[in-house]
């Protein structure tokens, strides 16, 4: 499970989860039980099409839209990049786009100051970096020295503009 909080609907969370080889989207609101707000989690929606074989990276986008975006490993291979379009009515959920060669077992997310997406994945043993540009063309994979990578991969940009990859075991 990924977790974010949703800045189109403060206060609100939502949540991006693996069930077998799908994904589900589930957002966490208020509601009013006899004069008592309370949280409650609404009903799921499955993402579209691909068969999911690892973690996902869930982010909501800075911008126009604030879109939801998600990448994760695919079964078939490589990694597979979903989008929610938050301008529209319905929120409609696009993607897979497959991108990324090889077989990798977990993905983690951001967008950049710059505006791109940046992807750390690990691939056997190891952590790969790509990156989308503004023109939504994947770039990489560009190698991280490591070596006996395991679990899932954190990512985060530093205010300064560096992005740091970190794996949460290294044997």
């Amino acid at each position: 499970v990924v977790l974010v909080e949703d800045n189109l609907m403060p206060g609100e969370l939502a949540s991006v989860r693996r069930e077998g080889g799908r994904l589900r989207c589930a957002s966490r609101g208020h509601v009013n039980v006899h004069g008592v707000v309370r949280p409650r989690w609404g009903s799921s929606t499955e993402l579209p099409g691909g068969d999911v074989g690892g973690a996902a990276g869930f982010v909501q986008g800075v911008g126009l839209h604030d879109n939801f975006e998600v990448v994760a490993p695919l079964t078939t291979g490589g990694l597979g990049h979903w989008w929610r379009d938050n301008a529209v009515p319905g929120r409609p959920w696009h993607g897979p786009t497959q991108f990324a060669p090889g077989t990798f077992s977990a993905a983690a997310l951001v967008q950049s100051d710059s505006g791109h997406l940046e992807v750390v994945a690990l691939r056997g043993g190891e952590l790969v970096h790509f990156w989308r540009d503004l023109m939504h063309v994947w770039h990489g994979p560009i190698t991280i020295p490591s070596g006996g990578i395991s679990g899932q991969p954190g990512f985060v940009e530093d205010h300064d503009g560096v992005i740091e990859g970190v794996s949460e075991n290294r044997q």
